[in-house]
């Protein structure tokens, strides 16, 4: 998806309450956090596959240039990236910085989006009849129960399938 100025936006979900309340919040300082986060922005962008902060295939950043890319202290980094380990949240080999769990990080709308595209979900047109209330997804110009008369472009496929009316 693109913005008005054409620049590519990607959504990434948070989970407000587990970001609040959950054992990150204990485990990890504010500064170590945005560490995290940063590396989970990343991974959504993964040049190799979505999970992975990597440059390329089988290359990883180095430390220096990944904490001048994220305008962190060296010290920040490296003590981030050793507490993500020990609490299973990222792997890191020559590969680069995994995140652990990655699915468990994105939307459901990522894991519907192929289903929704096969269906047509929220791209339907939906007509009524001004006269009988018929409703039906159709290319048909007229009702076919009240001859003649011309049917109303009335209502969509909502966001997740169900109707909206306009």
């Amino acid at each position: 998806m693109e913005d008005k100025a054409g620049i590519r936006r990607i959504y990434r979900k948070s989970w407000p309450y587990d970001n609040l309340f959950g054992t990150l919040r204990h485990e990890l300082d504010s500064a170590q956090r945005g560490v995290w986060n940063d590396l989970l922005d990343m991974a959504k962008i993964g040049r190799v596959r979505p999970g992975l902060v990597s440059p390329g295939v089988g290359k990883a950043y180095n430390h220096e240039w990944l904490a001048a890319f994220l305008n962190t202290p060296l010290e920040l980094l490296e003590e981030s990236l050793k507490l993500l380990k020990e609490t299973k949240r990222i792997t890191e080999n020559g590969a680069g910085i995994e995140i652990l769990n990655w699915r468990r990080y994105q939307t459901e709308y990522d894991r519907q989006k192929p289903y929704r595209e096969a269906k047509g979900v929220g791209k339907e047109i939906h007509k009524i009849c001004p006269s009988c209330d018929y409703k039906a997804v159709t290319s048909a110009k007229y009702c076919p129960k009240c001859e003649g008369v011309v049917l109303n472009k009335d209502w969509t496929g909502g966001k997740y399938g169900g109707s909206v009316r306009r």
